[in-house]
């Protein structure tokens, strides 16, 4: 069962580190590490009980194709970085106003 989880951890890397490289960054550090620790754990509780290793793989393979399935939506590109426009204007506007009366 063990090769299994290690596939199964290596297509998520691979989803993950080809999404970011898509989006013209480097992988996030922290997300690789979370999920390799996420797997780790899924590999641990398989061995807890012979009925607990059906379970981790299928929850391992679902990982893998929700990260598969979000590798062809457009990912966010600096949206986080650049505020709205109407939200900045009326911001300042604001704190002009309230200074001035």
């Amino acid at each position: 069962m063990k090769p299994l989880f290690i596939a199964e951890w290596a297509v998520a890397m691979g989803v993950i580190s080809w999404r970011e490289f898509r989006a013209g960054r480097p992988p996030i550090p922290g997300t690789l590490l979370i999920v390799s620790g996420l797997f780790a754990a899924l590999a641990v509780i398989a061995d807890t009980s012979p009925g607990a290793d059906r379970f981790a793989a299928l929850f391992g393979a679902g990982l893998d194709i929700a990260a598969f399935m979000n590798l062809f939506s457009n990912p966010p590109a600096g949206a986080a970085a650049k505020p709205p426009a109407g939200k900045t204007a009326t911001a300042s506007g604001a704190s002009t106003a309230g200074g001035h009366g």
